[in-house]
C-alpha cells in the first residue's frame, strides 16, 4: 500500500466545525477529552446521548490531514507561537526544527534548528539560540556561513574541547589540537609549515650563547606504547631525553608526560653545532 499524499485536506470544501481544546461542560467532543462517555449512550433512549456529528468529524479529520499535507509539502512545521500554544511560549528542545519568517519579511520563510534546551525564544527574538539551516525554499543549503545541518563549534567551545557533537572548522582546528595535547601520528604533507619568526615579535634579541652539542642519530622499533599506527614500525631520529638535556627549548611534554621533539627548531641548533 502506497503512502497517501494529501493533495488537499479532508473535507476541504465541506461543512466543518472547529473542535475546542478544553473539556466542554456539555460533554461534547474536545481535544482534551476526545469523544466522551455521552457518545456511548443509546440515541433515543438516554437523553444525554450524543451522535457523532458530520461537521465535527469533518473538522477533526480536516485539521489532522491539513497538518500532514503541510509537512508532506514543506518538510518542516511552522514555528509554534504563544497564541498557538494557548497563551504560553512553547519550549523547544535542542535539535527541534521549524519554519519561521521575520516580521520585516513575512513571506520569506527559512528553516531554523533550536540549539538551546528549553528554548522559549524565536529565531527573531534571540538568534543566539537558533541556527538557520536553509533557504527560503525550505531546502538545507551548505555555505561558508551555514553548513547545511552541521552546527559549528565556536572558538571557546573548540578551546574547551566541549563541543563533542559539533564540527570544528579549519580556523579552530589548530586551536583544538593544540589544547588537546594529542599527537598526529600519520604523515602530514605540505609545501611548507611556517613558524612565526618576525623581529617585531621578539624582545631581548642576542646571539645564542647556549651549548652546542651533536646528538646521536638512533634507529628503533616503536613499541606498544606509541600512538596511532606507529607500534611495530621501524624509525630513526633522536631520543627526546637526549635533546632535552642539550636543547630543552626543542622539547615539549604532552598531557600524558610524553616528550615530543620539534625537529624544525632542532635543525637550527644542529646546523650551528656543525660549524
Amino acid at each position: 500500500m502506497t503512502t497517501k499524499y494529501f493533495i488537499e485536506p479532508f473535507a476541504n470544501a465541506g461543512d466543518k466545525l472547529d473542535i475546542p481544546q478544553a473539556i466542554q461542560p456539555s460533554g461534547s467532543v474536545s481535544y482534551n477529552q476526545g469523544y466522551g462517555p455521552d457518545y456511548e449512550l443509546e440515541i433515543g433512549v438516554d437523553p444525554d446521548a450524543k451522535p457523532i456529528e458530520r461537521d465535527e468529524m469533518n473538522g477533526l479529520l480536516y485539521e489532522i490531514t491539513n497538518v500532514l499535507s503541510f509537512l508532506q509539502q514543506w518538510g518542516y512545521p511552522d514555528f509554534i507561537t504563544t497564541a498557538m500554544n494557548g497563551g504560553a511560549p512553547f519550549s523547544y528542545g535542542v535539535g527541534a526544527t521549524c519554519r519561521f519568517a521575520f516580521a520585516a519579511t513575512p513571506t520569506d520563510f527559512k528553516i531554523y534548528v533550536s540549539i538551546a534546551a528549553a528554548n522559549t525564544t524565536s529565531p527573531e527574538s534571540d538568534p543566539t539560540k537558533w541556527q538557520q539551516l536553509g533557504s527560503s525554499a525550505g531546502l538545507p543549503v551548505a555555505s561558508t556561513s551555514t553548513a547545511g545541518i552541521t552546527r559549528y563549534a565556536t572558538s571557546p567551545e573548540a578551546a574547551a574541547r566541549s563541543a563533542t557533537d559539533r564540527a570544528v572548522v579549519a580556523s579552530n582546528l589548530a586551536l583544538y589540537a593544540q589544547l588537546a595535547g594529542d599527537a598526529f601520528t600519520g604523515p602530514v604533507t605540505g609545501v611548507s609549515f611556517d613558524t612565526p619568526s618576525d623581529i617585531s615579535l621578539k624582545d631581548n634579541v642576542r646571539p645564542y650563547e647556549g651549548k652546542r652539542e651533536a646528538l646521536a642519530l638512533m634507529s628503533w622499533t616503536w613499541n606498544e606504547n606509541a600512538p596511532g599506527e606507529l607500534p611495530g614500525t621501524d624509525d630513526s631520529g633522536v631520543i627526546a631525553q637526549d635533546v632535552e638535556r642539550a636543547y630543552p627549548s626543542c622539547v615539549s611534554r604532552d598531557k600524558n608526560g610524553v616528550l615530543h621533539v620539534n625537529y624544525g627548531k632542532l635543525a637550527v641548533h644542529l646546523i650551528l653545532s656543525g660549524r
